[in-house]
C-alpha cells in the first residue's frame, strides 16, 4: 500500500516578502517533535516557498521563593549560570542547556503561575545531574547542600555529613576501601594524576641539600625534609604538586637556609638578583628575630 501523506492546513501568512498572496493558506508537509516544541515544514501554494516553523508552548510565570523569603520570577539564564559555575568543565554548553531544559520541564509540570522554592529547584538540578555525571552531581551538591548560611538550613556541617550524603546517593561506596594515604599526585600544569613517589620527593630535596655536609648528613637532611612533608600531607589521599612544593619550602626553610634558597630559586623562578636578595633578607630577619 502506498504511503498516505497527511496535509494540514493552517491560516498563517507566508514569510516570503515577494509572495503575490501571503494570505494563501500554508500547507504543512512534515511535522516533527523538537526539544524546543514542534517543528513543521510548510509550503506556500502562492509562491512555492518552503520554510520551517517551530511551535512552542508559552508557560505561565513561575514565582521562586528564596531561602530568605524573597520572591522572584524564575529565570532560566540564572539557573544555567549557577549550574555551569558549580560543574565547571564537566559539561558542554549543549549538555548544560539540556539539563536546564529538563529541570524546567520538571518544575513546570505544576499548574501555571505556581510558587516553587529555590530548594525544590536545587533538588531537581541534583536529580538531572545524577543521571548525567557523578562528579558534576557531587560538585553541585557541595555548592547547594553544603550551604549552612540559609535560614532553616540543614546543610553539610563537615566531612562526616558529606559522607552520609555521598553514601546515601552512591551506596556502592560502602564497600569501597579508603584510598591509601598520599597515594596520588595531581600535576597541575598537565592535569594528570600520577602515583605518589616518596623517593622522587626525597631526591628533589637532596639536590637542594648537596654539599651541606657529608653524604650521610645530606641524606639525613633530605630525609628530615621529606618526612616533614609527609607529616603535613600524609593523611590526604590526593595532593597537588603545588602542595608538595609549598610543604617542601616550609621544611627546608626550617632546616637549612642555603638548601632553601636553592630550592626556592627554582620553584619560585627567581629571575633577578633582587629576587635572591629579597628572599635572603627575609630569612636573615627571621633568624635575627628568632635569636632575640
Amino acid at each position: 500500500m502506498a504511503e498516505r501523506r497527511l496535509w494540514y492546513i493552517y491560516a498563517m501568512q507566508c514569510p516570503n516578502p515577494s509572495c503575490p498572496n501571503p494570505d494563501t493558506r500554508q500547507q504543512v508537509r512534515e511535522t516533527h517533535p523538537d526539544r524546543d516544541g514542534v517543528r513543521r515544514k510548510r509550503h506556500c501554494a502562492a509562491c512555492g516557498s518552503i520554510y520551517t516553523t517551530v511551535e512552542t508552548v508559552t508557560r505561565g510565570a513561575m514565582t521562586v521563593v528564596k531561602a530568605d523569603g524573597r520572591q522572584a520570577n524564575f529565570n532560566a539564564d540564572t539557573l544555567l549560570a549557577s549550574v555551569d559555575e558549580a560543574t565547571k568543565g564537566w559539561h558542554s554548553p549543549e549538555q548544560l542547556l539540556d539539563i536546564v531544559r529538563a529541570v524546567k520541564d520538571e518544575i513546570f509540570r505544576s499548574p501555571a503561575n505556581v510558587v516553587i522554592t529555590s530548594s525544590s529547584i536545587g533538588q531537581s538540578v541534583l536529580r538531572q545531574l545524577k543521571h548525567a555525571n557523578a562528579v558534576s552531581h557531587i560538585r553541585f551538591a557541595l555548592a547547594f547542600v553544603g550551604r549552612v548560611d540559609r535560614v532553616g538550613s540543614h546543610g553539610m556541617r563537615d566531612a562526616r555529613d558529606f559522607r552520609v550524603w555521598l553514601i546515601d546517593e552512591y551506596p556502592h561506596l560502602r564497600r569501597t576501601m579508603p584510598p591509601a594515604p598520599l597515594s596520588s599526585v595531581l600535576k597541575v600544569r598537565t592535569n594528570n594524576r600520577v602515583p605518589f613517589d616518596r623517593d622522587k620527593l626525597k631526591a628533589s630535596a637532596k639536590i637542594a641539600c648537596l654539599g651541606r655536609g657529608t653524604d650521610a648528613e645530606v641524606d639525613k637532611l633530605a630525609s628530615r625534609a621529606t618526612n616533614a612533608v609527609m607529616r603535613a600531607l600524609g593523611t590526604q589521599p590526593i595532593v597537588t604538586t603545588g602542595q608538595l612544593i609549598a610543604e617542601m619550602l616550609k621544611a627546608l626553610r626550617s632546616l637549612d637556609d642555603i638548601a632553601y634558597l636553592r630550592y626556592a630559586s627554582i620553584v619560585k623562578q627567581f629571575s633577578t638578583e633582587s629576587d635572591y636578595d629579597a628572599e635572603a633578607l627575609s630569612l636573615a630577619n627571621e633568624r635575627r628575630s628568632n635569636a632575640q
